[in-house]
């Protein structure tokens, strides 16, 4: 007698994640060896139970992202019964977050299908599943500070060089050095040296000073604006999405608002230079 399949128990969704778009890493080939791994194993997984998420970091906790937090709600409804993720890290990588995310699936009647793991694919139902769980995570956590720790390292040799790092700070412009880099990307970048610029960073000591008589960021503000002094980006065109009303046509006021303001002070660009200013 041929067994009756039970589609219930045999209920799966399947999470990606990518912060790049490369390779095998894209959000593509995930879906492809999830969708591959769910016909080969007789799980139930259709275009909706796909939670891909692109541009996603690893450190972000599995239920504050959109698709793990609506993937644990269906969970929690009783919807699946099978989780399948490519790799561990891709839960998090944050050991103490991914084994409170198997163990929440696990309360919850569901089972955890890591593939890739070291060739062959793992069942977080198996015997030894806790301790394997808790040696990948903490691996995948280890990762996660190398990478960080490599960004940071290439971010301070820049800063030791005057090259731009991440955006244009007020107190500071960005100006071309003739020279060229290629990114991680594969793009062409130009690349830029900060130099002081010495009346912005005026305005700055004048904001702090204001700050420690007790005014408040929009007080600051407002005696920015009527003074008539502008913004970093005033007169710039804004980059706003399409199908904004008037996209086109939007420069920026130079307008201060307390936000800014209070952006500014709280930087560490400009927090080390008015530390620095204070000690000479």
């Amino acid at each position: 007698m041929i067994p009756t399949l039970n589609l219930f128990e045999n209920s799966a969704a399947a999470y990606g994640r990518a912060s790049t778009d490369k390779q095998d890493q894209s959000i593509a080939a995930q879906g492809e060896k999830l969708t591959s791994y769910a016909v080969a194993n007789s799980l139930i997984l259709d275009d909706d139970s796909l939670f891909l998420e692109d541009d996603v970091s690893g450190g972000i906790p599995f239920a504050e992202r959109p698709g793990g937090r609506a993937l644990l709600v269906q969970f929690e409804a009783g919807r699946y019964h099978h989780l399948i993720v490519p790799t561990i890290d891709r839960l998090g990588r944050n050991a103490l977050d991914v084994q409170n995310t198997i163990e929440r699936i696990h309360q919850l009647g569901g089972t955890v299908h890591i593939l890739d793991l070291g060739g062959s694919n793992f069942n977080t139902r198996s015997p030894v599943s806790g301790l394997i769980i808790a040696v990948l995570a903490w691996a995948a956590q280890m990762e996660l500070a190398r990478i960080r720790e490599r960004v940071q390292g290439g971010l301070d040799r820049k800063r030791a060089n005057g090259e731009l790092c991440g955006t244009e700070s007020y107190g500071w412009d960005a100006v071309p050095t003739g020279e060229t880099r290629i990114n991680k990307g594969g793009k062409t970048v130009i690349v830029k040296r900060i130099e002081p610029n010495f009346e912005e960073q005026k305005w700055i000591v004048h904001m702090q000073t204001c700050r420690q008589a007790g005014m408040s960021w929009q007080a600051i503000a407002r005696d920015l604006n009527q003074r008539g002094v502008k913004t970093k980006l005033a007169g710039r065109r804004l980059n706003l999405r399409e199908g904004d009303r008037g996209a086109r046509n939007k420069v920026a006021s130079g307008l201060w608002q307390g936000a800014q303001v209070k952006k500014i002070l709280d930087s560490k660009t400009v927090r080390a230079w008015l530390a620095s200013r204070e000690q000479n």
